[in-house]
């Protein structure tokens, strides 16, 4: 597809990734459509939603949708969360509060992670009455864990969520290819996480911990994959469960996430 936008702003989201990959460095660009190994999960994911069919009934009156909804008990202008991405700054040099400001006109829920750039107060400068999820990955000890849940509450998060599908770093062939790697790009405006080991001694009981750390805030597990993982979450102390493969990004798993949403909300012992 070619589009002149040498005189006319995007209109549309295919404009914006024209414009985008114009703009970007060449090993910036591959890193954000990168995905582990071959891509395979990736593509999984892409066919599962293309197979997806709607079926649409004409006769009701949508003059006045409404597409509000509640998370626990925010209302939301849409049933739509922005999920954390790292390295944000690679991009911009405000990063992650970049794009909490250009959300700021929209009532829709951010998540931002412990693999972002920027701290939870830099960001907050940029949304000051906006709606987010703070993601930490278990890449330290239950010292670092405990700050950064600390960290979460004290900037008011309306949920605090655990990433599990994470335990070793992604193989992506497109960023080796590109010799691009993205920890070494952009501004740090804090410190990196200090163990990345440490997520690969994660235990099912270390849940019980971080949620009575996380007290009253909503304690979410994201990455689950399988019924298995789900119901042991739930039983150990999460109150949500956020279905994810990482985007196809993390391992060539090659399960799609919406498959996995349909067979685990079949499979719960418990209503979430």
């Amino acid at each position: 597809m070619k589009v002149n936008l040498k005189n006319n702003l995007p209109k549309t989201l295919r404009e914006f990734e024209i414009l985008a990959k114009k703009k970007a460095n060449k090993g910036t660009f591959n890193w954000l459509n990168a995905a582990a190994e071959n891509g395979l999960t990736k593509k999984i994911n892409e066919v599962a939603f293309e197979k997806v069919e709607i079926i649409p009934n004409f006769f009701k009156n949508t003059l006045n949708l409404d597409t509000t909804s509640s998370f626990f008990g925010n209302k939301l202008s849409l049933p739509l969360v922005i999920s954390p991405m790292g390295h944000q700054t690679q991009f911009h040099r405000n990063g992650e509060a970049e794009l909490a400001k250009g959300t700021n006109s929209e009532n829709i829920l951010l998540s931002f992670s412990t693999q972002g750039r920027m701290s939870l107060e830099k960001i907050k400068k940029s949304l000051p009455d906006g709606k987010f999820i703070w993601d930490f990955f278990p890449f330290g000890p239950r010292k670092w864990i405990k700050e950064q849940i600390n960290d979460a509450k004290k900037n008011g998060a309306i949920g605090i969520a655990l990433t599990i599908d994470a335990p070793v770093r992604s193989v992506r062939y497109l960023d080796r290819e590109s010799r691009y790697d993205a920890r070494k790009q952009g501004k740090f405006y804090k410190e990196m996480p200090p163990d990345v080991s440490y997520g690969r001694k994660l235990e099912i009981e270390d849940l019980k911990w971080m949620k009575d750390y996380c007290g009253k805030t909503p304690f979410i597990i994201k990455g689950i994959l399988s019924s298995n993982d789900a119901n042991l979450s739930i039983k150990n102390g999460a109150d949500v469960i956020w279905v994810s493969n990482h985007g196809g990004r993390m391992l060539e798993s090659c399960y799609s996430s919406l498959k996995a949403l349909v067979e685990i909300n079949k499979n719960m012992k418990k209503k979430v």
